[in-house]
């Protein structure tokens, strides 16, 4: 599908994500605008195939250019008022710390996505754009998709402030919510708990709450500040209980205003 395609299809529905979903051969495959990994639009492309009948309520899909495995399981269905989704992958944890306006910036690495995380308040230095945080992380890599991530705490929980470019596809979005950025936000913030396995509620701007699970191979050792270490294998699970829709044309919505469309072109 055509980067054109997807624009028209993300102004037409008034939606944040675009992707594919088809099946051959017993495979589910889906492919975001970009063909980065975008964890609400594979969640949505699960509902939809649970929805359609393709799959039981667990599934496995192949996502993205980088062909990330990723399970989806609906625990409910649906149609409940809140839909408890879990999704889960395994990838090579790679991260920086860089020096941006003499305070810290984390850039994290995900398949086919770079975030620049921001911690906001952690010094006196004034917040940068996020138009600064998407250059940084162009950067640093060359990828599908480039966050900029502003995460700020309430107690244990982190709140994060998104914002998403699909170079070719969309221009700065500021999303309402983001998988993939709450991840980058624990990975961020975990460096400093020194643990295998951590576990940490993140807030998007919808208001929800999504719980993201951190897990390293033991043989890698904790979870530590990526500078001087070579990347850790890590497992990745996001947990949602939130309201989802479907509509007929393929609309999915979740996470309250956060609106992913999967197109069917089965």
């Amino acid at each position: 599908m055509k980067p054109r395609t997807f624009r028209e299809l993300i102004h037409d529905h008034g939606v944040e994500q675009a992707c594919t979903l088809s099946l051959a051969d017993g495979v589910a495959r889906t492919r975001m605008m970009g063909g980065e990994l975008s964890l609400n639009g594979t969640v949505a492309a699960g509902l939809m195939a649970v929805h359609w009948q393709l799959s039981g309520p667990a599934l496995e899909l192949i996502c993205g250019d980088a062909e990330i495995p990723v399970e989806v399981n609906v625990t409910g269905g649906p149609a409940q008022t809140a839909t408890p989704i879990k999704v889960s992958f395994r990838y090579r944890m790679k991260a920086r710390t860089l020096a941006l306006n003499q305070a810290n910036l984390n850039v994290v690495w995900l398949p086919g996505i770079t975030h620049a995380v921001w911690e906001v308040g952690a010094t006196r230095t004034a917040t940068p754009g996020p138009e600064v945080l998407i250059r940084t992380a162009r950067a640093c890599s060359r990828a599908a998709a480039y966050g900029a991530i502003f995460v700020s705490k309430e107690g244990p929980l982190l709140v994060i402030d998104p914002f998403v470019h699909v170079p070719g596809v969309t221009g700065l979005v500021h999303e309402t919510s983001c998988g993939t950025g709450a991840v980058a936000a624990a990975i961020s913030d975990g460096w400093r708990q020194q643990q295998v396995e951590l576990t940490t509620a993140v807030r998007q701007p919808s208001g929800h709450v999504v719980e993201v699970l951190l897990q390293t191979k033991a043989s890698d050792g904790p979870l530590t500040s990526p500078l001087g270490h070579e990347p850790q294998t890590s497992a990745v699970t996001v947990s949602y209980a939130t309201e989802a829709r479907l509509s007929a044309i393929g609309v999915a919505t979740l996470d309250g205003a956060g609106a992913i469309l999967t197109v069917d072109w089965l």
